[in-house]
């Protein structure tokens, strides 16, 4: 809130652990899942968020809400925040559907799955990179088209895994998206609500695009399991993308900030 010129940037900077923990943690867990089980893994994901994420969240800085600031805030409601529901919803199935099942639908496709988790791995370090480069790109251009260019790049990505292309490229536009996905959301929030209402209503958008994730992995395997193939999911996800990118150009100017 007090900064504006490379706030694109720095929301880059901040979300670069997500991509890291992509490429780090099935490397880390892998070993755990082999020998223990999912249930161990599981449990030693829980260790780390309570040993290493509650303890840092402690040192976060806190300001003191003024009496203005405890009434201030609300869900805003205009045409542009309503549109980023629609598009965090579809990004958040698409996307999610989209990785989780990558090494299945590779190995459905004849791969070894070791080299389809290394293909997958692969899509951490794309979400590294597209953090950085879509914050710096949104600090110097407008967003829109900027977050249009990298969700459009998942088409190609559904275009060459029904197809049965190279699956490295695949994976790597699948990479980008996903890194421009939760940075696009976190900034278009800030240039089309009102600060005061930044926290309800980026809370109401990432909520949703969490749901949205949650259900896009069910609805992919549920897609395959009644066609026996990922076919109609990839055709579906082509289109969804498609809409989006058509959404995301909709947008319109940036709202006068008050």
């Amino acid at each position: 809130m007090r900064f504006d010129k490379a706030r694109g940037l720095a929301l880059g900077l901040m979300l670069v652990g997500t991509g890291l923990a992509a490429a780090l943690v099935p490397a880390l867990l892998g070993p755990i899942f082999a020998q223990d089980g999912w249930r161990t893994a599981t449990l030693v994901m829980a260790g780390a968020a309570a040993l290493v994420g509650i303890p840092l969240s402690f040192l976060q800085s806190r300001e003191a809400p003024t009496p203005e600031k405890r009434h201030a805030g609300h869900f805003e409601r205009n045409r542009a925040i309503f549109m980023l529901l629609a598009i965090a919803f579809l990004v958040g199935v698409i996307v999610a559907g989209l990785i989780i099942h990558l090494v299945p639908l590779l190995v459905d496709r004849g791969m070894d799955a070791a080299l389809a988790a290394k293909m997958a791995a692969s899509i951490g370090l794309a979400v590294i990179a597209a953090r950085v480069i879509v914050g710096w790109l949104f600090d110097r251009f407008h967003a829109p088209f900027v977050a249009a260019i990298f969700l459009a790049m998942p088409v190609g990505s559904c275009v060459l895994l029904g197809l049965g292309g190279p699956v490295l490229p695949a994976a790597l536009m699948l990479g980008l998206a996903a890194g421009a996905e939760v940075d696009m959301l976190a900034f278009f929030t800030s240039r089309y609500a009102a600060m005061k209402n930044y926290g309800a209503t980026y809370g109401v958008i990432l909520g949703t695009f969490s749901l949205g994730a949650a259900l896009g992995p069910m609805l992919v395997g549920f897609s395959v399991d009644r066609t026996g193939g990922y076919g109609l999911a990839l055709g579906a996800s082509a289109a969804g993308l498609a809409l989006v990118v058509a959404l995301i150009a909709l947008l319109g100017p940036y709202r006068t900030q008050d």
